[in-house]
């Protein structure tokens, strides 16, 4: 019963962003998961098609296409059940059959491994197949984002496990793609299982600042509107409360003493001309705060994240900050690499920010010796960790 609703409450959500043809290719992708799961259930006694169907909702977020979206419901068949790539080629093609191949061969991955020459091999596998095609690792993130989230489920040395494992490899991943709404949840989650204690102090923090600031936060995001109309630009704002985890780290870095703006208002427009405009027009209404104006449009992430920020204090005192990007930059932030890569088409082109990976292949190809080429690897990809 509770197999048919989540089902049908999918299915009902797609229909209302594909076409017949791709929903028929979608249906059938859905049904042959859930025959070929159908003697498995998950660690919560949930049939196990919940699982890929949640993945292929947390694709849906980025713009994806049919057959991602059945690679997404048919990510585990080859490794968990008795499916041959050669059936699965015969009934969905090709690009559906190599993207489920492409996740299967990627497996667990480890950043710390009882064998180097094994952890090597790993990491070897993930830039092959994020060079291939960056949709097999677009799954693998969706993937893990759903065993996280249901990981309270598993025994508590699983969940420190998996938490590590995310922790070391996974959220670094996400980082160097731009994915950051998945980089931040994973954070989030993995903080829970790791400090606990720590986790659940910031979490009331957090919420008495929003029980305590729910109207300032409010009235902030209406004269951040009003400004907007005032001087004729036209944009969006949005507020809400910092994660967990990030102000875990500044509290880390600065002292919790130091940690005051917990409020973060983001104002998106048409031009980087209006970025820098809306900037002086916010420090005339509300006094910055000294050296927390940070220029990443003129200076990048290595990821290509771009926006500027800035700290400000309301008459009573209250600081908040204030994060102005346009459109385009918005959705890079939002979407990471699903904003550059040309992945709805089965092309692997990448921007500019994401020659690393390329590189990084290049060297894989010289390396004789495997050390080498990992320690490389660690560089190129948790350089900031």
């Amino acid at each position: 019963m509770q197999e048919a609703k989540i089902v049908d409450e999918f299915i009902s959500k797609l229909e209302k962003l594909f076409s017949a043809d791709d929903m028929e290719k979608i249906k059938h992708a859905l049904s042959y998961a859930s025959f070929k799961h159908s003697s498995q259930v998950r660690e919560s006694g949930e049939p196990y098609i919940v699982h890929p169907i949640a993945v292929a909702e947390i694709l849906l977020e980025y713009g994806i296409d049919a057959g991602m979206i059945c690679a997404a419901l048919l990510h585990d068949v080859l490794e968990d059940t008795d499916t041959k790539l050669s059936e699965l080629k015969s009934l969905f093609g090709g690009e559906v059959a190599e993207l489920v191949n492409g996740v299967s061969r990627v497996k667990t991955l480890r950043y710390k491994s009882s064998s180097e020459n094994e952890n090597t091999e790993s990491l070897r596998k993930m830039f092959v197949a994020m060079a291939k095609d960056i949709r097999v690792i677009m799954i693998k993130l969706a993937d893990r984002l759903n065993n996280m989230r249901t990981l309270g489920n598993m025994s508590a040395e699983h969940q420190v496990r998996k938490s590590l494992d995310t922790r070391d490899v996974y959220i670094p991943i996400a980082e160097r793609l731009g994915l950051g709404k998945i980089k931040g949840e994973l954070e989030d989650l993995c903080f829970m299982y790791l400090y606990p204690t720590e986790y659940a102090e910031i979490s009331k923090l957090l919420d008495r600042t929003l029980e305590k600031h729910s109207k300032d936060l409010e009235e902030v995001n209406k004269k951040l509107k009003e400004m907007l109309v005032e001087v004729g630009i036209e944009g969006e704002v949005k507020s809400r409360i910092k994660r967990i985890y990030s102000v875990y780290k500044k509290s880390q870095a600065k002292g919790m003493e130091s940690i005051y703006d917990l409020l973060a208002h983001r104002i998106i427009v048409d031009t980087v001309k209006d970025c820098y405009f809306c900037l002086g027009q916010i420090h005339n209404y509300w006094k910055p705060v000294p050296g927390r104006i940070k220029d990443y449009i003129a200076a990048p992430k290595k990821n290509g994240y771009q926006s500027l920020h800035t700290t400000l204090l309301t008459e009573e005192g209250m600081p908040f900050e204030v994060q102005i990007r346009t459109k385009e930059m918005n959705e890079v932030a939002e979407m990471g690499v699903a904003a550059h890569w040309e992945y709805k088409q089965g092309s692997s082109k990448e921007g500019t920010q994401y020659r690393w990976l390329r590189d990084l292949l290049d060297l894989m190809n010289r390396c004789s010796d495997p050390n080498d080429f990992l320690e490389h690897s660690k560089i190129a990809m948790y350089q900031d960790q």
